[in-house]
């Protein structure tokens, strides 16, 4: 969350542009091997990260109990010595952390992430989201154009066999809600590079009923809340890895294995994202690490002491990841990327069509209206005979 909304840069986290931030603390350090409360937590929901910063500053409380101001005999002038390092440490790692925190609950009320983030999980797990859930959040002024976006690209993604009308109609919604021509474009890049038919596996569990029913399976075994539903594609990878079933055409090997080799469990595993990972699989990597069975939900019976480490070009956040894939669209053949901007065109050029028409059509209506009426007035009325 932290690297999504502010960014981590080798360790470090630029808050300059935070709101009345003290200038200690306009650029900190986040790293497990020199912040403990980071290496506790820098696992947790954001929910759990502000019980647990409660609790820390209620630590700092207690220890401020012993500052300089209660020495008062050669013992306690020892203990506070040999102490007082820790104490600063102490009393500037919470200040930091307060500060990250409070920047993070700004940004997700401002921008309104709790009730997007709703509507994203659903898109990118079996439980799917509502048209209009998704277009009531376009037409909301006070979520950024980029959240809007990114909305309309997983919808376009998960519903790209299903719903190709409706996808055309919210990226027309896009450009009439303040996202750019260029940005609604990628709604279609994406699709040419990440669409139904380029994909290997089945991303949103939709695609068989075998695949739906482990899904639902899988969403009835405790789901903290709906904020994290989602689990990185990878998840699902490593457990057919653990059980001895990725599938050879997918995951080939480099050299003839020998017989039953898909049988045989790996001790030591690199997996190395070429074009980037994210912190979200870093994270699978490690509960997978620390315990197999519960990071698969009871999906692996034992981790028969696999180790596992990620790699990758670099770490993205779903901001460097789009504009990735906005380089590689420069790159396209002409005829893919004309097509490209040429689709977004003949959308709103159908979308003009279907509008002048409506107006001629009222047009008309206006002026045969307006006829009846006139001939109502000129017109002596038509007598009626019943028997």
């Amino acid at each position: 969350m932290v690297h999504e909304l502010l960014g981590i840069q080798n360790g470090r986290v630029d808050l300059s542009l935070v709101p009345d931030i003290r200038a200690e603390l306009s650029e900190i350090t986040l790293t497990t091997s020199t912040d403990p409360f980071f290496q506790t937590h820098f696992l947790d929901t954001f929910g759990d990260l502000g019980t647990s910063l409660k609790d820390y500053e209620a630590y700092q409380s207690r220890s401020l109990a012993q500052s300089p101001s209660s020495i008062n005999s050669i013992s306690d002038m020892k203990r506070f010595v040999e102490e007082y390092p820790e104490f600063r440490k102490l009393g500037g790692n919470v200040s930091k952390h307060v500060a990250l925190v409070g920047e993070l609950s700004r940004l997700v009320s401002r921008d309104k992430l709790l009730e997007v983030g709703e509507v994203e999980q659903g898109l990118a797990t079996s439980a799917g989201a509502e048209l209009r859930s998704v277009q009531a959040f376009i037409a909301n002024p006070g979520v950024p154009p980029w959240n809007k976006l990114r909305l309309v690209i997983l919808y376009a993604l998960r519903y790209q066999k299903t719903q190709t009308g409706n996808i055309a109609s919210l990226i027309n919604l896009l450009l009439s809600n303040g996202v750019s021509r260029e940005d609604a474009r990628l709604v279609y890049v994406f699709l040419n590079i990440a669409g139904a038919d380029q994909r290997q596996d089945d991303l949103f569990s939709t695609e068989s009923l075998f695949a739906k029913g482990r899904s639902a399976l899988k969403g009835l075994k405790g789901v903290e809340n709906v904020y994290t539903q989602h689990r990185p594609h990878l998840s699902q990878t490593l457990e057919n890895l653990f059980k001895g079933r990725l599938r050879e055409a997918s995951y080939p090997f480099v050299e003839s294995p020998g017989p039953n080799a898909s049988l045989q469990r790996p001790q030591d595993v690199i997996i190395f994202m070429i074009g980037g990972t994210t912190y979200e699989e870093a994270r699978t990597v490690t509960l997978f690490n620390q315990d197999p069975v519960a990071a698969s939900n009871g999906g692996i019976p034992t981790g028969a002491g696999t180790r596992l480490l990620l790699g990758g070009t670099c770490v993205h956040n779903s901001s460097s990841y789009v504009e990735m894939v906005r380089a590689a669209a420069a790159s396209f053949t002409a005829g893919i990327r004309d097509g490209v901007v040429n689709l977004i065109g003949k959308v709103k050029q159908g979308v003009d069509r279907i509008l002048a028409s409506l107006l001629l059509l009222a047009s008309i209506l206006f002026y045969c209206s307006d006829y009846v009426v006139r001939a109502r007035k000129y017109c002596p009325p038509i007598r009626t005979f019943t028997s």
